[in-house]
């Protein structure tokens, strides 16, 4: 009794090693970003479907965030000081490549030239999905609109690879070679990918690219996660300071998932006052989802962080007042 999911599959000795599971989530997301693209032409997306979609998908974002990611990060070896700062380096990262690369822009006219990195769930892009003939789509839309969104777009995906990297990486350091490790980051980024894919070709199709064009795009665009996670891996397995770099990296991807779905849930409140309470009940199932992941997870990963979780493996601690101090516990006593 009281066993987690965890337990049982530990204890059927279903192992693999975090490179193995990280390509396959690669694989899947690659999978799942490919299927993203190629979605408008086998489905009517209207706006209120992607409404439902995004309400859902941006609760369960929010809450693998505050629930998985920045209490992992926690039992590596940074401080809780260390792990805020690197979760809001995440979340005003992330806030930039949005503002930089447009805005949550609900007007058709709108979707400037360097496009959107989250635009895909606004009336603009929506509108595009919908029966409005070539001629009238070609006339308004930019024929090279979708390359800013797509440079944007790929950046944040880059940074998803990392994500999901760190949050495996994280996991073993707990419970090596066991399954679902990290299985919270891959659940979120692997539903919100072709959110991002499809309004990457949509904008294509806007501006009267071929469908060849749109698959050979939504090709290149799918292997920045894998890109992103494989960077990560080989850029912090076995060097000195892997925990570290795993702290802030989780940390950091706290931040982009946090960001990500307010950016996505909070336009709703201004600009649609439409299905109230079936969005509040998709975002709200979205947040429990979330949480009941845990039980997928180490069960020691949500309990309280030991002391030496706790401290800041750098060498450096606080008192109760905040002021830093050298502990020379770390130093080397010769």
């Amino acid at each position: 009794m009281g066993k987690s999911i965890f337990d049982i599959v530990t204890k059927s000795r279903f192992l693999v090693q975090p490179v193995v599971l990280i390509f396959i989530y690669s694989a899947f997301v690659v999978l799942s970003s490919l299927f993203g693209g190629f979605l408008p032409a086998m489905i009517r997306l209207t706006h209120r479907r992607m409404q439902f979609l995004i309400s859902g998908i941006g609760g369960l974002m929010l809450g693998i965030g505050f629930f998985h990611l920045l209490p992992h990060s926690l039992h590596t070896s940074i401080s809780v000081d260390r792990a805020v700062l690197w979760l809001m380096l995440g979340l005003i990262t992330t806030f930039l490549l949005i503002r930089v690369f447009g805005s949550h822009s609900h007007d058709t006219e709108s979707t400037g030239a360097g496009g959107d990195a989250h635009n895909s769930h606004s009336h603009a892009e929506e509108s595009l999905l919908e029966d409005v003939p070539d001629k009238h789509a070609t006339a308004t839309a930019t024929r090279y609109h979708w390359l800013g969104l797509a440079f944007g777009l790929s950046l944040h995906t880059l940074l998803d690879g990392v994500a999901l990297s760190a949050a495996v990486l994280g996991d073993t350091s707990h419970a090596a070679g066991t399954l679902f490790l990290g299985f919270a980051a891959f659940l979120g980024i692997l539903l919100h990918k072709p959110l991002d894919s499809l309004s990457i070709t949509a904008l294509m199709a806007a501006g009267g690219w071929s469908i060849s064009w749109q698959a050979v795009v939504n090709v290149v665009y799918s292997m920045m996660c894998p890109l992103g996670a494989l960077a990560f891996y080989l850029g912090v397995h076995d060097t000195p300071h892997e925990s570290l770099a795993i702290g802030c990296g989780l940390a950091f991807a706290a931040g982009i998932f946090i960001c990500i779905s307010l950016s996505d849930l909070l336009p709703e409140l201004q600009f649609h006052s439409h299905d109230r309470l079936p969005l509040t009940i998709l975002l709200l199932f979205g947040v429990l989802l979330a949480y009941g992941l845990k039980y997928l997870e180490p069960p020691h990963m949500h309990g309280s962080p030991t002391e030496n979780e706790l401290h800041d493996h750098s060498g450096w601690t606080h008192d109760d007042h905040g002021h830093e101090h050298h502990d020379h516990r770390h130093d080397d006593h010769k």
